[in-house]
């Protein structure tokens, strides 16, 4: 008769086996919660910056002093299943200039202003009004501007804007910034200069 002995294998070699798999479950299972959910950030971040209207139908301004005004409506459309918080508008205009009497180019900051349009929900959209008056103007510039404009040519009104928000529950920032862009290429029919 022959003795067959059976060796069991020891509880500790099963429950390593078993640690194994749960980690290698739970590895990936987060692996494909990443991809899934970066996923759709870089699709809600795209649509929505593809949706970003500046201006969005109203635009007005009169940069005569001395009560200069720039007003525009701001469009953004989150399509994505978290909530834009922070969302932020940031304005700056710079005049540029040829002066015929000293023969120099000069170029001078004439309005900042940042301004903040809280958060949009998912899946909805904003459509908010930015509104610039004087207090954020270099008036006495302006004013110089106005009474020599006939010893300068080649006036150009330049603007920088910067829009800033941030994205899934606050983690990750959104900046788009437009640098130096000619404020005649936005069609105004109610603009005075």
């Amino acid at each position: 008769m022959i003795n067959v002995i059976v060796l069991n294998k020891p509880k500790f070699y099963v429950q390593l086996r078993r640690a194994n798999k749960i980690i290698l479950y739970l590895t990936v299972g987060l692996f494909t919660l990443i991809f899934v959910i970066s996923l759709s950030v870089n699709y809600s971040i795209t649509t929505s910056l593809s949706r970003l209207r500046l201006p969005n139908g109203y635009y007005y301004r009169d940069f005569s002093p001395p009560s200069p005004r720039i007003e525009f409506s701001v469009g953004l459309q989150n399509n994505g299943i978290s909530r834009v918080s922070n969302f932020n508008l940031y304005i700056s205009l710079d005049i540029s200039y040829f002066n015929i009497t000293d023969l120099s180019h000069h170029r001078h900051n004439i309005f900042k202003k940042q301004q903040n349009f809280g958060s949009i929900a998912p899946l909805s959209g904003i459509n908010a009004t930015f509104i610039g008056e004087d207090a954020y103007f270099d008036c006495s510039y302006l004013e110089h501007i106005f009474n020599h404009s006939d010893t300068m040519v080649d006036i150009y009104f330049l603007i920088n804007i910067t829009f800033s928000y941030r994205y899934f529950f606050g983690t990750i920032p959104v900046d788009l910034s437009f640098k130096n862009l000619d404020l005649a290429i936005i069609e105004c029919p109610t603009c005075m200069l």
